[in-house]
């Protein structure tokens, strides 16, 4: 038993031990990742680790280039590890990494701009950005907030790379979930350049833990605004659930891009879309299969429900000459539940082959 407990402890110590984080501050003759002077005490990164990368306030003035193709590890979906651009400044500036022709890959841990702070902006380019590996999930949080704050401002991230999502859990864009915020806030993902691909095949995108755009769990007093714009080029999104504006001040926007090739949208659990806040679906093209919930587990829809004070909000969910899916539980359409809403207007509008298996409708 002694022998056990000592393996034990030494194992613990060795993984605790291989944490590192580094930190950019640009103070180089040069842009490079294999510059020490660019470095927090002059300690380069090395290509592959366990910890996390760090740029905040220093070194945006100039692009940081990558060396060579890199490797940041930690534990999955862990807000500890990844790669953050976490300035909270309100100067302006952008925090530009070239990936210079390499891939950089995050095995596990999280990609994080604006993470519990604002006015954070990065544009991440010119490579192959991995996100996840086949036993490890990444998450992505782009103006994410879990604590109480008087924080303001948005911050952005924009990917002009190839994107290989392999294992992604979440996607957070301008995110509250807990506390009070004071302030407007919140987050900008362009994809819109992006070449994505997952683990659905090429021009495809996979967030089974769900994804969330202009959306709020916590009670700020100011807008909660999430913008997502992805490529014209991407064919199928499937995500574990679907929050588009949602709760109060909350203002979420998907843009599909002109010219959109989107054929397949699959939400397999909830959809929230203007739930007591605004949210929108900007050039959705016609022709997609549009399904909600799966045959084994039925989901719930929710347009245009309010039951807060404030202005008018209105849900419009359309899918046009495509063919609309939906295994529900629930649907709920300019639903108010409780409190002390003003009017409010909402469509589900299916133009298109449409199948449901629905039990019952609510709230209509």
């Amino acid at each position: 038993m002694k022998y056990f407990f000592s393996s034990f402890f030494i194992l613990v110590f060795l993984v605790i031990s291989t944490f590192a984080q580094y930190q950019w501050t640009g103070t180089g003759a040069d842009n490079s990742w294999g510059t020490s002077a660019n470095w927090v005490s002059n300690d380069v990164p090395p290509v592959n680790f366990t910890g996390s990368i760090l740029f905040k306030q220093s070194g945006r003035s100039k692009p940081n280039v990558l060396n060579a193709s890199r490797t940041i590890s930690g534990s999955a979906g862990s807000a500890a590890y990844g790669l953050f651009y976490n300035v909270n400044s309100p100067i302006a500036g952008i925090h530009t990494t070239d990936l210079n022709s390499t891939t950089l890959t995050l095995k596990g841990g999280t990609l994080q701009v604006g993470y519990n702070t604002s006015n954070s902006h990065a544009v991440i380019k010119n490579g192959v950005l991995q996100l996840g590996d086949l036993s490890t999930r990444t998450d992505i949080y782009v103006g994410y907030n879990n604590v109480s704050s008087n924080l303001g401002g948005i911050s952005t991230l924009k990917i002009q790379a190839t994107l290989n999502m392999t294992n992604i859990g979440s996607i957070n864009v301008g995110r509250h979930v807990a506390g009070n915020a004071y302030g407007n806030r919140g987050g900008t993902l362009d994809l819109s350049t992006a070449s994505i691909n997952s683990s659905l095949g090429p021009n495809s995108l996979y967030a089974p833990l769900g994804l969330f755009v202009g959306a709020n769990s916590g009670s700020p007093t100011d807008v909660t605004m999430g913008k997502l714009f992805l490529p014209p080029s991407l064919k199928n999104i499937d995500v574990g659930s679907l929050s588009l504006g949602y709760e109060r001040n909350a203002n979420g926007t998907i843009d599909f891009g002109i010219g959109s090739s989107l054929t397949n949208f699959i939400c397999r659990g909830n959809l929230y879309l203007a739930y007591d806040g605004y949210g929108q679906f900007i050039n959705m093209p016609t022709g997609v299969t549009f399904q909600i919930g799966t045959p084994s587990s039925r989901a719930s829809i929710y347009v245009g429900c309010h039951q807060y004070s404030g202005t008018f909000r209105t849900g419009v969910l359309s899918v046009v000459k495509g063919i609309f899916k939906g295994y529900l539980q629930n649907l709920y359409i300019g639903e108010m539940p409780t409190g002390n809403a003003p009017n409010t207007s909402s469509r589900v509008d299916t133009v298109s082959y449409t199948h449901l298996t629905l039990p019952t409708i609510y709230s209509v």
